[in-house]
């Protein structure tokens, strides 16, 4: 749904990640008005687990969000480079997943998306605020904190337009999707969690 660019917040001197929506899809007012919505939603809690929305705005028709800038990598990167985790480490990872999930779920968020791709790994910092050198998990006992990213396909169950999507769309990867929204039929909490047994499972087999 969007690009992701890295930025500076001209004011407060910091990184962030800069997403922003298609203008193809910008378009679209529906998609537009969805893209903002859901943004906002997200933008008004902090979790440790999900990743920090600092702004959400539009320029010149074409919405964008400034998120934290995160050191790391995807869970999805780190499966290519080792295929399998240990039983201990994919066990913990899935806590925090679970973790970040609850914080949405009680606020109304479904994300629909959990697949290794949308997890982040972030680097371990040291006292001093440098990034760790080593990638995460490459020392068992250097391991950062697990972030849920893009809430793209994210959707409120208690806004009033909680049923925008059309109906037998198919919103969600199919490698990780619950049998429901294969079906095209709607998404709730509990297809978070179907997803995220798929996460697990790939994480200790090396199979998606």
């Amino acid at each position: 749904m969007g690009v992701v660019f890295l930025a500076e917040d001209a004011q407060l001197k910091r990184s962030v990640a800069l997403k922003v929506m298609r203008p193809g899809l910008a378009a679209n007012d529906a998609a537009r008005q969805r893209f903002l919505r859901e943004a906002r939603a997200m933008a008004a809690f902090k979790h440790d687990h999900i990743v920090t929305i600092h702004q959400v705005a539009e320029d010149r028709g074409v919405p964008f969000l400034a998120m934290e800038y995160l050191e790391g990598e995807t869970l999805h990167e780190r499966l290519k480079r080792e295929t399998v985790l240990p039983l201990a480490e994919a066990v913990r990872i899935g806590l925090e997943i679970a973790d970040g999930l609850a914080a949405a779920h009680a606020r109304g968020l479904v994300h629909r998306d959990i697949k290794p791709a949308n997890i982040w790994l972030e680097f371990r910092r040291d006292p001093q605020g440098s990034a760790n050198a080593l990638a995460y998990g490459s020392r068992r006992n250097e391991t950062g904190r697990v972030k849920i990213l893009d809430f793209g396909l994210a959707r409120s169950v208690w806004s009033k337009d909680a049923h925008l999507t059309q109906t037998g769309a198919i919103m969600g990867t199919p490698a990780f999707m619950s049998p429901e929204q294969a079906r095209g039929e709607e998404a709730d909490p509990r297809s978070d969690l179907f997803s995220l047994g798929c996460v697990l499972y790939h994480m200790v087999t090396g199979r998606p």
